[in-house]
């Protein structure tokens, strides 16, 4: 899968998907830091990749705009080790990706 890692998350969780054979980069390393929600989301779009982070406001914006793309994974856990989220993402990928 392809994925855009938000800035809330370390980006050493992209070299852990990267490492599982995905496709996955950091917003910092798309030029994307400090940038608004809705251009984050915009650039997801275009680079046809799921969002994953901590912000609740990525799935406001998809209800708002009544979009099916991108897909928006939440981890809403309160430690945020990249190597913890990278096996529980990698452990329920099948599950969310259906």
């Amino acid at each position: 899968m392809r994925f855009l890692i938000d800035e809330c998350i370390s980006a050493r969780l992209a070299s852990y998907l990267q490492d599982a054979g995905h496709d996955a980069v950091h917003v910092l390393q798309e030029g994307l830091g400090g940038a608004p929600d809705s251009e984050i989301m915009a650039e997801a779009v275009r680079q046809q990749r799921v969002v994953i982070s901590t912000d609740t406001d990525f799935g406001e914006l998809l209800a708002q705009q009544s979009a099916t793309t991108p897909s928006v994974l939440l981890f809403r856990r309160t430690r945020h080790d990249p190597r913890t989220l990278a096996d529980t993402l990698l452990a329920n990928l099948a599950d969310a990706a259906q």
